[in-house]
């Protein structure tokens, strides 16, 4: 008898057993033709999908040919429960952090002519614009990242940094966490479920306005999305390889048209596809060409295994 909505979880008979489900469509007349179960137990009071995760999810079964029902649920972190939700939500009341104030930022680093032109072409894209970084190593490109998500945030937005590695997440979310103390959330798989799950309330409830995470990030429930950053777009890790499979990178790019956000693909060694797209204008094509304080480039040696193996035989490495 309780209303349910589009993205609510579900109890439902299915055969001998129960199982989850999600309402995915509402309709005020049952079918003739099939037989209909009753729901056995609303789960979510209030849809924990929100409509513009749902449309990004359908649109992901489409593309991807996957089932719904496995994207809505990579879209949750596994094993939350309607008590998560209601404590989360205390602790939202008790710790609100995102209205605390305006930000202030200590000392940051100058930037230079070409950072600084790309930090422009972020700020003053208008609705749903994607550029493509090409920075060379040590370039400054996560300093972009910072001077874009500052400027998001002064602007009641909020931003979604994805990185292919959790090994990457710890350095890039120390940076992070500095410059915006207590408004940045992690999402990784290396988080314990309890971790996870009050992450993802955090940002559920507003209280984390600058998301960091690795390709589930992509699901981030945040709102009133303004930056979407991809670091090393290039890297095979944004695919997922089980079910549901999808490439985080191109998910992201399609939540950033959904949400009329600026999408910035960064790296050092774009991939073909984004370079392509740079090449016929779909996207904006930036570049950094210099490292900062003019740092020299690592010295590269090119070494002839065939050479090392005719000296020393097949067992040396160098």
């Amino acid at each position: 008898t309780e209303p349910a909505e589009v993205g609510c979880r579900v109890a439902v008979p299915f055969r001998k057993r129960e199982v989850e489900g999600f309402v995915v469509g509402l309709r005020t007349e049952a079918p003739k033709d099939l037989t209909v179960h009753s729901v056995t137990n609303l789960i979510d009071r209030s849809p924990l999908i929100r409509p513009d995760i749902f449309e990004l999810c359908r649109w992901i079964s489409e593309y991807y040919v996957a089932p719904l029902g496995e994207v809505l649920k990579s879209a949750l972190p596994p094993g939350i429960t309607a008590k998560h939700i209601e404590r989360g939500r205390l602790r939202s009341r008790d710790h609100a952090i995102a209205e605390s104030g305006p930000l202030t930022v200590s000392v940051r680093p100058a930037l230079t002519s070409e950072q600084t032109a790309a930090f422009e072409a972020i700020r003053s894209a208008k609705g749903f614009h994607t550029i493509l970084l090409h920075g060379v190593t040590g370039s400054g490109k996560t300093e972009i990242y910072m001077r874009a998500a500052e400027h998001f945030l002064t602007a009641g937005k909020t931003s979604l940094i994805l990185v292919p590695e959790i090994g990457l997440t710890p350095q890039l979310t120390e940076r992070f966490a500095e410059r915006f103390p207590g408004r940045a959330a992690i999402l990784h798989s290396s988080l314990t479920k309890r971790q996870r799950i009050d992450e993802w309330l955090r940002i559920y409830n507003g209280d984390a306005p600058i998301v960091i995470g690795t390709r589930s990030a992509v699901f981030a429930p945040v709102q009133n999305l303004g930056l979407i950053v991809i670091d090393e777009e290039h890297e095979t890790s944004y695919k997922q390889d089980e079910v549901p499979r999808y490439n985080a990178r191109d998910t992201a790019v399609v939540r950033g048209k959904l949400a009329r956000a600026s999408v910035v693909l960064g790296s050092a060694t774009p991939s073909m596809e984004s370079f392509r797209n740079a090449e016929a204008k779909k996207y904006q094509y930036v570049s950094l060409t210099t490292r900062v304080e003019d740092r020299p480039l690592p010295e590269v040696e090119i070494v002839n295994m065939r050479e090392e193996f005719a000296a020393e035989g097949k067992q040396v490495i160098f």
